[in-house]
């Protein structure tokens, strides 16, 4: 039977991956767009105060995320009035509809992403959450060298976010340059239906495989 969400809750901070975090680079490991969508849910579940509001998000992928039993663990780091630091760490499968490209042609493309199924079983997932899964995606759209023979991978995820994205649907406006040295940037614009929401960069690791 295949799986009704990308996350299971087994307690409080603990969560088990399904088959839908599983990424396109190691059958072992997921994509990053599933934890990084379970790290914004960790953030909004911070009790911080109701006037501020998430305008930067950073997430530094140090070695890849295995399926399996996970460990979330958030904390406010630095307490303000008009700033405050957050940070969370871990010890969905999306409809997509291009506007403009697709995954087999080389090149910027423009595409819409809503996750199919809850991001953890018994939840609805936050627009927010929406936006972390699917600005990982920015990439895997616009790749300017062949899936076949390359490896591009985006070991960072930022996020910078206007205002509060609302509904399901997340547009990317995406596109990739690579340099000769083997790094590549990876930039797109995020919409929601009312129009542009932040930006999302990756940085990329470019190889052969």
């Amino acid at each position: 039977m295949s799986a009704e969400a990308v996350f299971l809750p087994v307690g409080d901070t603990t969560f088990l991956a399904t088959e839908l975090a599983r990424g396109p680079w190691d059958p072992a490991a997921q994509h990053g767009g599933a934890p990084a969508a379970l790290l914004m849910r960790a953030f909004e579940r911070l009790r911080t105060s109701d006037e501020l509001v998430l305008a930067r998000v950073t997430y530094e992928f140090l070695r890849s995320v295995p399926l399996g039993e996970l460990d979330v663990r958030s904390s406010v780091l630095r307490s303000g009035r008009r700033v405050q630091l957050l940070e969370a760490s871990i010890f969905a499968t999306m409809e997509i509809r291009f506007v403009a490209g697709e995954f087999s042609a080389l090149g910027p493309s423009t595409g819409w992403f809503r996750l199919q199924v809850p991001l953890v079983a018994g939840e609805s997932a936050s627009p927010l959450q929406s936006l972390a899964a699917a600005a990982d995606f920015g990439n895997g759209i616009s790749s300017v060298v062949p899936w076949d023979d390359h490896l591009f991978i985006n070991p960072d995820l930022t996020l910078y976010i206007e205002r509060r994205p609302a509904g399901d649907w997340i547009c990317l406006q995406a596109q990739t340059r690579i340099s000769p040295g083997g790094v590549g940037i990876a930039e797109s614009r995020v919409f929601d239906e009312q129009g542009q929401v932040g930006q999302a960069t990756q940085a990329l690791l470019v190889a052969r495989r």
